[in-house]
């Protein structure tokens, strides 16, 4: 179900509204509640069935369910049960956290009886913690085996806590007046969770602003983390001078502030009369917002602090207990939305990503491959997901690397710079860096790296902190990948794994480059002198016959007489010359005959027929062809003759069974063919003399109509150990 995080990412959010919208109706009950958050969660995570059970005493009992048969749950109200593992609420209790059962079929400790009635398979189920600890379990079941994804069990996890404030609030809301009060409230924090689109500042707002409003209190603020500090992100009842002084401070633990105390203590901080306490020290704040009793309250995430939601008062007035749990109520709603925001931001940049890599994909898929345009779309892509500014790519070219993709908005200048530098593998650059690392690196601050040394280049357009990804092709580099801000921010370790991913594409479509070359290259020679192989690289038939297969072929051999002796004496541009001028000669007559040049191997020459492309007389095309070889060859001779070279042509012909295909090793094959009738064909090529075509009896055979011959003595062979029956063609008769 990994797949499907993209999915729950644009669902994920109007299902919490639906929920949320449930909570802010005009009275709050708990059952519909927890009946609507079962079939929410189990619509989004594709499960059949969703439930709520709660302990009451020693027992587990249900309390919620979505799906399943009626008789499931009647079993079910009337069956409550310890806490053991023969059920994933009891595990839940017993491993105080998520339990995940992929099938209970499979499972020898699962024996709970409910499950004959719905005959369920994989089962989820996440805890429901409150004040009083784990109170609860939420779970969801599928009719099928199909274990949940990791995203769907944190989307769970997010429906549990849910459950938890619906019933805190059950509990909380007394009847009257002031209970009424407290529901508005709530209701319209939740409305603005359940906005179509998230907004998590305006959220964040509005939940300030009614829980100050809720717990009697005159101000309000809520810090969250940003890296290692907290920084205040929504503010109620302060003055505009206030929020520029407050909006600079950060907060780490310690003494001086009651968020600063919270962070200490990590728990709920009350200071009855700031002015009257010897520890708070941001006295600038305080003349400015006026406040003396506030409340501090600690913001969690899966057992991590991760804000603080605070109220003050601008008299000396103790916050109740009733008022401390009220905002810790808003505290886990705080926690809630934040989680909600990272998860639907995580999901849509996930989103985002896979697009961006398809649309890379797309590009190396293309039938005219443009490389330039498939590293621009990297480039493009990697900059604008890993949040940088500006990027470029690098390509191994000579031994050395060089800039030849930018990003679009960066300056020529710049480009010119970079362009004429030849990087290396070295600690003067960052690209160089991930060459010599062959690893992701990254500069928090060019400017102030003592090894940098383009510092012209920095300055060009006032880069700051960079980040540099090798392109890897076999554990060797063949480019680099660099994108940069121009401020000082680091890059997070979810933005290097994207640069990573981006350098990946890359290095692919480098080295598809490379093989597209290599195999055009390779095809045009083919189409040379086997254009019938050619064929072959791109079609599924072909690659079924370049696996290897059985057929009767025509094999035919030729090389030179004297070849040998001219080879002793001749400088190796005249020998380069006149062999570049006899395989013109004889393989355009091969081709032209349909004939497939197998290889050249100094002056010797071996083509067959009848493979890869049918030929029902092959033996005669064959024999026509070193008809019309002989005949070519003759000028040839006659103009080496007159520069002083004797040099003769012999051929042989045999016909039989090969077995053909592909051999060779990655970047280089050739077509093969395999078999006695090759042998055959090499012996007899030997053995002929010059301008003579010796063919055997099965050839003479296939051919005795169409050809004169005259029959030569039986030959005795090198590695045959009877004699050949052989036979001298002096012409192919014309046919009418």
């Amino acid at each position: 179900m990994a797949e499907a995080l993209p999915e729950l990412g644009r669902d994920a959010l109007a299902a919490v509204g639906r929920v949320l919208a449930a909570v802010t109706g005009a009275g709050f009950e708990l059952q519909p509640i927890l009946d609507r958050i079962a079939a929410e969660a189990a619509a989004l995570c594709n499960a059949q069935i969703g439930f709520v059970f709660m302990l009451e005493g020693e027992l587990i009992h249900f309390v919620a369910a979505t799906g399943g048969s009626p008789a499931h749950w009647d079993y079910e109200r009337a069956h409550p049960f310890p806490i053991t593992r023969d059920t994933v609420a009891g595990r839940v209790f017993l491993a105080n956290g998520p339990v995940h059962i992929p099938d209970v079929a499979a499972d020898s400790e699962y024996t709970w009886e409910g499950q004959s009635i719905d005959a369920y398979r994989t089962l989820l189920g996440v805890p429901i913690r409150t004040d009083d600890g784990l109170i609860g379990a939420f779970g969801l079941a599928r009719m099928t085996v199909s274990p949940f994804a990791a995203a769907e069990i944190e989307l769970v996890g997010l429906f549990a806590d849910q459950a938890a404030i619906a019933i805190r609030l059950a509990r909380l809301l007394a009847a009257g007046s002031e209970a009424q009060d407290r529901e508005r409230s709530f209701g319209q924090v939740l409305a603005s969770v359940a906005r179509a689109t998230f907004d998590l500042p305006s959220v964040l707002q509005t939940i300030i602003e009614q829980s100050a409003r809720l717990c009697g209190a005159d101000t309000g603020n809520i810090a969250v983390r940003e890296g290692d500090a907290f920084r205040i992100v929504a503010f109620t009842g302060f003055t505009e001078d206030y929020l520029l002084v407050a909006r600079t401070k950060v907060y780490l633990p310690g003494r001086g502030s009651v968020i600063a105390r919270v962070l200490l203590d990590r728990s709920v901080v009350q200071a009855t009369d700031i002015l009257t306490d010897p520890d708070y020290s941001l006295v600038d704040l305080q003349k400015l917002g006026g406040f003396r009793s506030v409340l501090g309250v600690p913001i969690w995430h899966s057992g991590e602090l991760i804000g603080v939601i605070a109220t003050g008062r601008n008299e000396v007035r103790a916050f109740t207990d009733r008022e401390v749990s009220l905002l810790e109520t808003f505290a886990d709603q705080v926690a809630i939305a934040l989680n909600l925001a990272r998860l639907l931001t995580e999901t849509n940049e996930a989103l985002e990503r896979e697009t961006a890599v398809g649309q890379v994909l797309q590009s190396i898929s293309r039938s005219t491959f443009d490389l330039d345009a498939v590293l621009q779309t990297v480039i493009d892509s990697a900059v604008r997901l890993a949040h940088a500014d500006q990027g470029n790519i690098t390509r191994e070219e000579g031994g050395v690397f060089r800039a030849r993709a930018f990003s679009s908005d960066v300056p020529e200048a710049f480009r010119r710079i970079i362009s004429a530098v030849d990087f290396v593998p070295e600690r003067g650059t960052v690209m160089g860096r991930a060459l010599l690392e062959r690893g992701p690196v990254q500069v928090l601050d060019v400017p102030a790296d003592p090894e940098y040394r383009l510092l012209d280049a920095q300055r060009a357009i006032g880069l700051r902190t960079m980040l540099a990804a090798p392109l890897l092709r076999d554990g060797a580099p063949i480019g680099t990948l660099a994108v940069w801000r121009r401020e000082v921010r680091a890059f997070t370790a979810s933005e290097i794994a994207v640069l990573a991913t981006f350098a990946d594409q890359a290095a692919i479509a480098i080295a598809n480059v490379r093989l597209f070359e290599t195999v055009e290259r390779q095809r045009t020679e083919l189409a040379r002198f086997a254009p019938q192989v050619a064929g072959l690289l791109s079609s599924p038939e072909g690659e079924q016959l370049l696996a290897g297969h059985r057929r009767e072929i025509s094999a035919l051999f030729c090389d030179l007489r004297g070849f040998t002796a001219f080879a002793e004496v001749a400088e190796p541009e005249e020998l380069f010359s006149v062999l570049r001028e006899y395989h013109a000669a004889v393989g355009a007559i091969v081709v032209a005959n349909g004939g497939t040049v197998e290889h050249f191997a100094g002056d010797g020459l071996m083509v067959f027929f009848n493979d890869p492309t049918l030929l029902p007389y092959h033996q005669l095309a064959a024999v026509r062809t070193a008809c019309e070889m002989r005949e070519q060859f003759g000028p040839l001779s006659a103009t080496w003759r007159k520069r002083g070279y004797e040099l003769g042509l012999g051929i042989g012909i045999a016909s039989g069974y090969a077995t053909l295909g592909r051999i060779g090793f990655e970047g280089r094959h050739d077509y093969a063919a395999i078999g006695n009738s090759v042998i055959l064909a090499s012996r007899l090529s030997s053995a002929a003399g010059p301008g003579q075509i010796l063919i055997n009896q099965r050839v003479f055979a296939a051919v005795e109509d169409a050809v004169e011959v005259e029959e030569v003595e039986a030959l005795q062979l090198k590695g045959v150990s009877h004699p050949v029956a052989a036979y001298s063609v002096l012409s192919v008769r014309a046919i009418d």
